[in-house]
C-alpha cells in the first residue's frame, strides 16, 4: 500500500513534514478499505515484505505503514 504520488511529491523527503505526511498517509489508507483488506488477507497467509526507495531508514513509507498496521 504505498502512498498517492501526490503525497509523495509533496512530502518529498522533508524531515519537518514527516507527522503530517504520516497523518495524510494514513487517512489514504483509511480510504482505501479493499487494499486493506487485501494487506491483511496477505499478512494472513504468511511473511509480509516491506519495500521503500528511501535512503532514509525510519522516516519513509514502509515504516510508516508498519507503525499504522501496529495500530
Amino acid at each position: 500500500i504505498s502512498p498517492s504520488h501526490e503525497l509523495r511529491k509533496w512530502y518529498a523527503h522533508d524531515h519537518s513534514k514527516w507527522e503530517e505526511f504520516k497523518q495524510k498517509y494514513f487517512s489514504e489508507m483509511n480510504q482505501n478499505q479493499e487494499a486493506l483488506t487485501e494487506f491483511r488477507e496477505k499478512t494472513s497467509i504468511g511473511t509480509v515484505t516491506f519495500l521503500f526507495s528511501s535512503k532514509e531508514l525510519k522516516l519513509n513509507n514502509a515504516y510508516a505503514l508498519k507503525e499504522f498496521i501496529g495500530k
